[in-house]
């Protein structure tokens, strides 16, 4: 099979097309033909080897749509043929097959685009458990969204915005703000126009500041986060990096213990999960990757 590796962290030069041969599945899982690969910023962190370093050689990856062409032991034979996504994993993605365990597998109705499902589900899975099970999102709900143009943040400003809260969306530039808003949002801040976002989002809020804010920037964003929290209410952090120094805990705020998000169970004998049933829509199907060789 063909697929994409990285044997040196850099930049886009260090993606190189490789033949590899075809995995085969071992017990409990599936192997599934990819014929569409989301690509997450965590693909970049992944291949540039920050935050963190990770071992190379590396076939990068951690969403995909295909079809299930091969079972392993102890899996049903009569799953070959379905249509599902995969995600979970954090490597192997970028490449014609990959052998996935089979709680990283949602299957899709045969009618599902697969290139909407291979975007849309991690960020919709991430979403949809930020606003569900991090907090529970409601009618009146003042919710924050930082990076809100992104593919999180866009998918939380939608979630949010449907289930009646009063969204405020913060981004980088006029023009995410503005795409933001096109999604739901009531308000949207430009951090480049506007020198105090901490103001701007209780002039939004009348006062009162946020329910909850979702930050998936983290460090660079952290104090303007922390400001528009409630005293004791929720600040969802995504973010790879958070702030360290001192002002980490500002005066008055005690740090409280983490509390543990429930998994969500993915099972490929099971339903579609309603992350991604709202989110699919039509597309175009390219022709199968995958070879017979």
């Amino acid at each position: 099979m063909l697929a994409v590796e990285i044997s040196r962290h850099g930049g886009p030069d260090v993606l190189v097309p490789v033949d590899r041969a075809d995995p085969v599945p071992p017990r409990g899982e599936v192997l599934v033909c990819n014929r569409w690969v989301g690509v997450n910023y965590v693909d970049l962190q992944h291949r540039e080897g920050r935050p963190y370093p990770v071992t190379l050689p590396l076939v990068p990856g951690t969403e995909a749509a295909g079809t299930i062409v091969a079972v392993g032991p102890g899996v049903d034979a009569g799953l070959v043929g379905t249509p599902v996504v995969h995600f979970g994993h954090l490597a192997g993605v970028y490449a014609e097959l990959t052998a996935v365990p089979l709680d990283y597998v949602v299957p899709l109705p045969p009618d599902t685009p697969l290139d909407v499902a291979a975007a849309v589900a991690l960020s919709g899975t991430t979403a949809y458990v930020l606003t569900s099970a991090a907090h529970r999102v409601g009618p009146g709900d003042v919710v924050v969204v930082h990076a809100a143009a992104g593919a999180t943040g866009g998918a939380v400003v939608q979630r949010a915005a449907a289930a009646g809260a009063d969204v405020i969306a913060i981004a980088s530039t006029a023009e995410k703000a503005a795409a933001a808003a096109t999604l739901g949002a009531g308000h949207a801040i430009a951090l480049r126009e506007t020198p105090d976002p901490v103001a701007a989002v209780m002039s939004a809020s009348g006062g009162q500041g946020a329910d909850v804010v979702y930050d998936a920037t983290g460090r660079d964003t952290f104090e303007a986060s922390w400001p528009c929290s409630p005293p004791a209410g929720p600040w969802c952090c995504t973010a790879s990096q958070v702030a360290r120094s001192a002002r980490s805990t500002p005066a008055g705020c005690q740090a409280s213990p983490a509390t543990a998000v429930p998994r969500v169970p993915l099972p490929c004998a099971g339903s579609r999960p309603a992350t991604t049933s709202a989110a699919l829509t039509s597309g175009p199907e390219p022709s199968p990757p995958c070879s017979t060789r």
